[in-house]
């Protein structure tokens, strides 16, 4: 799952980085955000306690025109959290998240003016690992599909660095094999930096 995470955040640098590039060449007036999103991710502490509580690092692209509200976006979050659940045979639980979240986004700005306020939404496919480690390590994981809705303000410094703060949430279910669902998304608060492109 690291892998994938990273080989897709690295895709997305790239389609967000060519997307100026490509208006200047002629493709049309393109213009493009790429944010390092960096925070927490809460899930339902009545379902995932002690492990609801996670830190959670993503990499954020959008691509839209200039000067228009609207541009697709695309979110690759990961999140993970882990606990002592028995001191005595020392048995650690770990849960691990990797959402990616692909929707549109609306914002509401002008080119030229700062701080850019934003609501945005769409369809989350978020994938989950669960580890027991103790004298032996076992693993289940497990994936869902869902909804996301976020909302967010930043501002643009010098033109080309973005800094900001977002706020989102998250739902899909999955059953890791035992029939009853569990929600694997949450709410969750970042910080963004990153670049306008």
């Amino acid at each position: 799952m690291h892998r994938k995470w990273l080989l897709s955040s690295l895709l997305l640098a790239l389609t967000c980085w060519s997307a100026p590039a490509y208006a200047q060449s002629g493709g049309g007036g393109l213009t493009a955000n790429l944010n390092l999103f960096l925070g927490a991710k809460v899930l339902d502490e009545a379902e995932w306690a002690p492990v609801d509580n996670h830190a959670e690092v993503g990499v954020v692209g959008d691509i839209g025109t200039i000067n228009g509200p609207i541009s697709i976006e695309l979110r690759l979050l990961k999140s993970a959290s882990d606990a002592v659940i028995l001191p005595v045979s020392l048995l650690v639980a770990e849960l691990e998240t990797q959402e990616t979240n692909l929707g549109v986004r609306m914002t509401f700005k002008r080119e030229d003016v700062t701080p850019r306020l934003y609501l945005s939404g769409g369809v989350s496919r978020i994938d989950a690992d669960t580890t027991f480690t103790g004298i032996s390590t076992a693993t289940v994981s497990d994936s869902g599909l869902g909804y996301w809705l976020a909302g967010g303000i930043y501002w643009v410094l010098g033109d080309y660095v973005n800094m900001g703060m977002d706020l989102m949430i998250s739902s899909a279910q999955a059953d890791f094999g035992t029939g009853t669902d569990f929600n694997i998304g949450g709410v969750h608060f970042n910080f963004m930096l990153g670049l306008h492109l």
